[in-house]
């Protein structure tokens, strides 16, 4: 129990330190709620599913989980090659917490087929940044 609490302790030290060497633009608040919102989106999956999408997307597509507001292009690319068709469950519980996190409700529109996450991230941060 005690050295679980020091590793856990050690990899929230890392993180935050990775979080600080990042060279983020200047939306930094949006970009670490998105980190937030993918985190816990994630975390439907379980921990320790979590851990290994982290650990695929660094070592297979070159993605620390600390990029991905930067690089979420790249990152709907990895997930929906990882997770195929289940990446669109993935990608929306991401949007819902983001809204839920920024104090917007999210709506799904079923009628707009082509609907690109990436699209929907961006538009979000631009209005988000405008505020």
């Amino acid at each position: 129990m005690v050295a679980s609490n020091k590793l856990r302790s050690m990899l929230e030290l890392e993180e935050r330190n990775a979080l600080a060497n990042i060279d983020y633009h200047p939306d930094d608040e949006f970009n670490l709620i998105m980190l937030e919102a993918v985190d816990e989106a994630l975390s439907f999956l379980g921990e320790s599913a979590k851990r290994a999408i982290y650990y695929h997307l660094e070592e297979k597509f070159k993605i620390r989980r600390e990029e991905i507001p930067v690089k979420i292009d790249d990152f709907a690319e990895a997930i929906e090659e990882i997770f195929e068709m289940g990446a669109k469950i993935i990608e929306m519980q991401i949007m819902k917490i983001l809204y839920k996190r920024i104090g917007r409700s999210f709506k799904y529109v079923p009628k707009e087929k082509d609907l690109l996450f990436t699209a929907y991230l961006k538009a979000v941060k631009n209005r988000f940044v405008r505020k």
